[in-house]
């Protein structure tokens, strides 16, 4: 190997070697140094493009978990009276988001100037579109002010562009499209807070893409059916009422009724899993599961000491 640059073979291999031992941050370094080296002059194959979009989505996933985990703590600590603690916190989630701040302008800035003048194919083009959406997104939880609303702005931009290319150019099954979709809405739910749009635009992928699976000889492949499961668990998940009642006169018992779809978006998938465990096990509730054929009922009685009951009702909403 020449020992002071690799390959492109060399990077692909040292790059897939990184990502089987969990080392991220050099998954990124070989697979960016390919991307320097081969574009804008020439496109990245297929495989390279993912290699890439799975390094940075390996090293961004982790910090925006712990952030969503510091942000809650540090609401807890605000709410409390020790205004040390509250600092300290505060700090810590400062310095994650500037962590986050780094590898997202890293992959964009990549984006910029190499990936997507390098990208000739529409599919390409989506997917870098796509990723240009998404790292703008991610950034967004923090944005405050002018920076949020011209990120807003970049953020959509970037996903409309991709929308203009994937219905013209992409099957309405074909991964990107579909993936683009699952992110699009999201962003409209999270961040516009157009939950409607955000519904229609699910339902609609959800529609187009199952009407032409049944055209189709062969069967979708893994990611379409994949996705499609996504998009179905998250329109059920905005369109489910949470029930959270304080039953009267017990002032120390909590009921969640929840419907089963609600129920598996909780328990299976982060960053709300990592969430709700992490306040499960810092409060002072006890639980227990009453499931029917439709619904599953949380009943969590508070231990005799703890205080404070409705300062772990707001933290559960805040969750769901």
């Amino acid at each position: 190997m020449n020992a002071n640059k690799p390959s492109r073979e060399e990077s692909i291999f040292l790059a897939k070697a990184a990502q089987a031992a969990e080392r991220y941050k050099e998954m990124v370094d070989f697979m960016k140094t390919l991307v320097l080296s081969i574009t804008p002059a020439a496109e990245l194959t297929e495989e390279e493009r993912n290699l890439v979009s799975s390094a940075y989505k390996n090293m961004i996933g982790p910090l925006r978990t712990g952030w969503c985990i510091v942000s809650a703590i540090e609401k807890k600590e605000n709410d409390g009276e020790d205004e040390k603690r509250a600092a300290i916190v505060r700090a810590y989630k400062l310095d994650l988001e500037s962590n986050m701040s780094h590898v997202c302008n890293d992959i964009l800035g990549l984006l910029e100037s190499n990936l997507l003048p390098s990208a000739a194919a529409s599919d390409s083009r989506v997917f870098y579109l796509k990723m240009k959406g998404d790292y703008i997104r991610y950034l967004l939880k923090f944005a405050v002010g002018d920076d949020r609303k011209i990120s807003a702005d970049a953020a959509m931009e970037a996903y409309t562009a991709a929308q203009d290319i994937a219905v013209v150019d992409l099957a309405p099954s074909s991964p990107i499209r579909l993936g683009l979709i699952l992110n699009f809405s999201v962003f409209c739910h999270e961040i516009l807070n157009e939950p409607d749009k955000a519904c229609d635009m699910a339902k609609q992928g959800i529609e187009e893409a199952i009407a032409e699976i049944k055209t189709l000889a062969e069967p979708p492949n893994k990611d379409t059916t994949l996705i499609i499961q996504l998009l179905r668990d998250n329109l059920s998940s905005w369109t489910t009422e949470v029930s959270l009642y304080v039953l009267s006169g017990k002032r120390r018992t909590l009921i969640i009724c929840l419907s089963e779809p609600k129920v598996k978006i909780l328990v299976d998938r982060d960053p709300i899993k990592t969430s709700f465990e992490k306040w499960a096990k810092s409060s002072h509730f006890s639980r227990t599961i009453v499931k029917g054929p439709d619904t599953t009922t949380w009943i969590w009685n508070l231990h005799a000491d703890a205080h404070d009951f409705d300062s772990y009702t707001s933290d559960l909403e805040e969750i769901f």
